[in-house]
């Protein structure tokens, strides 16, 4: 078939064959882009079943929209034999490849592939046959589920008959292979062998034939990870053993479960390596936050004054090449400082006045990433995270001119709030997938979409809310009523562009800021860059190089350079520098892992920010006796 055209797809290249079809790489003349054909096998095409079961694939994945599940485009039917037009998708499959992955590597393999399991089981499709062969590691990083060939869609009829078995031996479940119905928690068992085989180099249930194989993974329980590998934490090995249970009561319940419990586990881990790396007894700093206000809100008085704490630089030993990690112990603070400065020709004039506020009682802030915290439009309100003893988190909301917080009932779980235009609602991410808002006047929350790990939003006069909807994606956009997103950023993989993140909208509505980190997580300095993109497609340029997100109020763009904020005149509707840049405050907290820097600015110019050194993710860099940086060790992970 190589070089037909069929409709307007000129086919290239044959890619593979499987059991349920021939892949084939061409072209599609009308938006000039690669996609991957999928064709029914010839000698297959007359028989119902299977092209039934092929249709059902299609029908399937056409009809789940995530960057963790291989995007359908098309189905069409070419002399007789159906075939569906995907994403092409370039990089391997985890059987591909050839070097083995490390631990976080395979945490993320694994976060990655059960937020889009997840998004499949809430449309009621279980794909029973997930195996290394079906899951693509792109070359941008971001791990894509494939070939929803043996999908079984809730309501659609049988395909099989009944006793017979669905799946590839050795990722099956119990159930799969005793010929039972088999619902979304399958794909748990197989997703569980997977992460099994990825990190201890070989199968959970092993034998010379098929039923010896088969009877393993019915009556015989895998052996620990950890007894196999020292470095294996026994809470990972929970992780698994709980998605390889025989029973599937006793099998963890939905994969949004299993990711939750991987991206805690991400977050622990990584907290326990920074500890273990900082022994060279890098200078801490518990964080504070402050806010400014160019002028404050009409009426506000600030309670107390508070001192300025001193600037606390790293201390060096004295070796010839210490290893040295930038980073603050992750131990949120209880004081939120505020400041308020009174300005002059559009600049901060005079000694700022320091005021305290407490976290709220039994609570410590949570200032995490790019930071839990923001600004109302009108300056007046604070919306911050905060954890209680058990460590469950909640978005508070504390008026700069009251004494005291409250807790918005709904927001368990709650991070990176931003607001609505108008002030009425606050929109926020969840740790179990969710992009939600809520009516600070009460009410509970309502679902907008899923998002599998958000990093930043805001939200537009018309109710359009731009989003990154997780580590590894461009933008999105999504109503703020609710409703299907439709990407708006795609990564450009020719440039190395790893992640899009941190978007806020200038006045107009259209346009937006956002930051773009390329290559190797963002490791290199100045590879991260700050970028001017619109709604309607109409403009996408580059800025400025940054270290993290930039925000646009007052009419200056805020940003941050080596940790002082820095504000700059800047024309949102020509996109240009009206003047040389001045600081606002020093000790600005910035997190290189999140590619963030804690601080959050009104419409009217109120800016709120947290200070301190570092954070979890940070860069690790190696520094000679007289303090000159050798290198960067980008050992840590990258959020």
């Amino acid at each position: 078939m190589i070089g037909q055209t069929i409709a307007h797809y000129q086919i290239i290249e044959h890619l593979g064959t499987g059991g349920m079809g021939e892949v084939y790489l061409a072209v599609d003349s009308k938006l000039d882009r690669k996609v991957a054909l999928k064709f029914l096998p010839a000698q297959m095409s007359a028989q119902p079943d299977a092209k039934a079961r092929f249709l059902q694939e299609a029908r399937a994945a056409s009809a789940l929209n995530h960057p963790n599940i291989c995007t359908i485009h098309d189905i069409q039917e070419h002399d007789g034999r159906v075939f569906i037009v995907m994403e092409y998708v370039e990089g391997q499959t985890l059987r591909e490849r050839t070097t083995p992955f490390s631990l976080k590597q395979v945490i993320e393999i694994g976060i990655q592939i059960a937020d889009g399991l997840a998004a499949a089981h809430e449309r009621g499709i279980v794909h029973r046959d997930i195996k290394t062969e079906n899951i693509m590691l792109r070359k941008d990083g971001i791990v894509q589920i494939m070939d929803f060939g043996l999908a079984k869609l809730r309501g659609a009829s049988r395909l099989t008959k009944e006793g017979s078995t669905i799946g590839t031996v050795g990722y099956m479940s119990p159930e799969q292979v005793q010929g039972l119905d088999a619902d979304h928690r399958t794909d748990l068992f197989s997703l569980g062998v997977v992460l099994y085989e990825l990190l201890g180099g070989q199968m959970p249930f092993k034998g010379v034939h098929e039923t010896a194989i088969m009877y393993e993974i019915v009556n015989v329980d895998p052996q620990p990870l950890s007894a196999m590998r020292p470095d294996i934490d026994p809470e990972l090995d929970r992780i698994l053993l709980d998605c390889l249970q025989k029973d599937p009561d006793e099998r963890c319940q939905s994969a949004k479960e299993v990711a939750r419990d991987l991206r805690r586990f991400k977050v622990d881990s990584g907290r326990r390596r920074v500890s273990q790396v900082s022994t060279v007894r890098p200078a801490y700093s518990t964080g504070s936050v402050s806010t400014a206000t160019m002028p404050p809100p009409p009426g506000t008085m600030p309670p107390a004054a508070f001192p300025e704490k001193p600037r606390r630089f790293m201390r060096l030993l004295p070796w010839g090449v210490a290893l040295l990690a930038v980073l603050a112990l992750l131990v949120a603070t209880d004081i939120i400082h505020v400041a308020v400065w009174k300005t002059s020709e559009g600049r901060p004039g005079g000694k700022p006045v320091r005021f305290a506020i407490p976290a709220p009682p039994g609570h410590s802030l949570a200032l995490e990433g790019a930071g839990n915290l923001a600004v109302s439009p009108d300056g007046r309100q604070i919306a911050f995270g905060a954890v209680d003893s058990l460590q469950t988190a909640h978005i508070w909301l504390r008026p700069v001119d009251s004494f005291s917080a409250r807790m918005l009932p709904g927001t368990e779980d709650g991070y990176y709030p931003f607001w609505s235009p108008d002030g009425r609602y606050i929109g926020f991410f969840t740790r179990v997938g969710k992009l939600k808002r809520i009516d600070i006047n009460g009410g509970p929350p309502l679902n907008l979409c899923d998002v599998p790990s958000g990093r930043g939003g805001s939200w537009n006069s018309d109710g359009t809310i731009v989003y990154s909807p997780n580590t590894r994606s461009g933008l999105f956009r999504v109503s703020s009523a609710g409703g299907v997103p439709a990407p708006v950023t795609p990564l450009d993989s020719a440039v190395q562009q790893m992640t899009h993140r941190w978007p806020w909208f200038l006045p107009d509505g259209n346009q937006f800021l956002y930051l773009i980190r390329r290559g190797g997580g963002g490791v290199t300095a100045g590879d991260d860059t700050i970028y001017v993109g619109s709604l309607d497609g109409s403009v996408n340029r580059e800025l400025m190089a940054c270290e993290a997100n930039a925000a646009f109020a007052n009419g200056h763009l805020l940003f941050t350079r080596d940790q002082t904020l820095m504000a700059s005149r800047f024309d949102p509707k020509k996109g240009e520098f009206l003047g040389e840049p001045f600081p606002l405050a020093d000790e600005v907290y910035v997190d290189a892992g999140f590619n963030s820097a804690v601080f959050s600015a009104s419409a009217n110019g109120t800016l709120a920010y947290l200070t301190g050194e570092g954070g979890v993710g940070a860069r690790i860099l190696r520094h000679a006796r007289n303090g000159e940086i050798l290198d960067t060790i980008s050992d840590l992970e990258s959020l």
